[in-house]
């Protein structure tokens, strides 16, 4: 093969086109010969202008099996030998490990990003938690440098041992652009919509959403939007509980769409309960469109709504406090709510642009 092929690595390909997109186009346009590792889903094909190789593994995100493991692994390892990439990015916890002990092994220079702890070290059990950082500390061993989006899972990975004396650095997620947004101007609404776009996780603050807008529905005056793909699996919010709110109208909901300026154009508010994030995306989009933002005081949040001069800020895994900043917001004065968004939009656009991105990965390249 080349000598000049990268390999990108993650769960599955909506993720590469969702936060990588920009940066895969960037190094194709450079000359590099892409390849694109992930369970395929039907984003692939959205990949497909830019000109890159796409190979389907299926890691099953969440789902611990030691035949499927065993299979992914034996997959990836002979497309990556295939390969003989110049470099491997990997993304998420299982490319992380299965990638970065292939890599290891066979001497492929490899970078890893810890885009969030996740479901593993937020749910699991002690054992199963031990295990994945035993296996994340021999995995990230050689790597060329680690990156994490936010510091707080940095200060972790030290804390807990898994980082030795590894080459680290902050990457701001999926960064930014903000040459082209158009703001949305909220004051121009004849109502307030609340809108919360997300995976249906239990982790992301969905029943708590799904309760404050049941609290604010005997008032008849706000809209409760929520937007996100649901699937039938012990991690996501019971189905029940989703269909009596759309039932009963304390919500709108949209199982899943990539027009994502329509929503934002919809919205007088982004609403994101989550308990942790890596660094959401989310976030950053609504912050360069200027809208007013409610979020958890959690790491990944808290890196975008720094504290309350910038959004509005509640307790994760309460219903009542996020109801009860719900209320400061509808309280705000237009003058309070321009200063939180323009402060936002000022934090966000300075520190995550996808131009610092893309500089931190031709500064990689450009050492090789």
């Amino acid at each position: 093969m080349l000598v000049n092929s990268i390999i990108f690595i993650s769960n599955n390909f909506w993720t590469l086109y969702k936060f990588r997109f920009d940066i895969i186009q960037h190094l194709s346009r450079k000359g590099y010969d892409i390849h694109l590792i992930g369970e395929m889903d039907g984003y692939e094909a959205k990949l497909s202008s830019l000109n890159v190789k796409c190979h389907n593994v299926s890691f099953k995100g969440r789902e611990i099996n030691l035949f499927n493991e065993i299979k992914s692994i034996y997959k990836l390892l002979k497309i990556i030998r295939k390969i003989n990439p110049l470099i491997v990015f990997n993304f998420t916890i299982k490319p992380n490990i299965y990638s970065g002990l292939i890599c290891r092994y066979n001497k492929i220079r490899y970078v890893s990003m810890i885009t969030g702890l996740g479901f593993f070290f937020n749910n699991s059990k002690t054992i199963l938690k031990s295990m994945i950082k035993y296996l994340l500390k021999q995995s990230l061993q050689s790597s060329s440098i680690v990156w994490f989006t936010n510091k707080s899972d940095h200060e972790y990975f030290i804390k807990n041992k898994i980082l030795n004396k590894q080459n680290t650095d902050i990457i701001p997620g999926a960064g930014v652009k903000n040459n082209d947004t158009k703001f949305n101007n909220i004051f121009d609404k004849k109502e307030i919509t609340f809108l919360m776009i997300s995976r249906l996780l239990n982790e992301k603050g969905i029943s708590e959403y799904l309760q404050a807008a049941k609290y604010f529905y005997k008032y008849n005056k706000y809209k409760f939007l929520l937007v996100g793909k649901y699937e039938n699996d012990k991690h996501h919010i019971k189905r029940y509980l989703l269909d009596n709110s759309i039932r009963d109208t304390y919500i709108e909901y949209i199982d899943f769409t990539d027009d994502i300026d329509e929503l934002y154009s919809r919205a007088s508010c982004i609403v994101l309960p989550s308990y942790r994030e890596g660094l959401s995306t989310i976030l950053l989009e609504a912050a360069v469109r200027k809208l007013p933002i409610i979020t958890t005081d959690v790491p990944g949040c808290n890196d975008v709504i720094i504290d309350d001069e910038y959004g509005f800020l509640c307790e994760a895994a309460s219903a009542q406090s996020l109801v009860d900043t719900m209320k400061l917001f509808i309280k705000s004065s237009k003058e309070e709510l321009s200063s939180k968004v323009n402060k936002t939009y000022s934090h966000v656009t300075t520190n995550f642009s996808i131009d610092m991105i893309l500089k931190k990965y031709d500064k990689l390249l450009d050492n090789d």
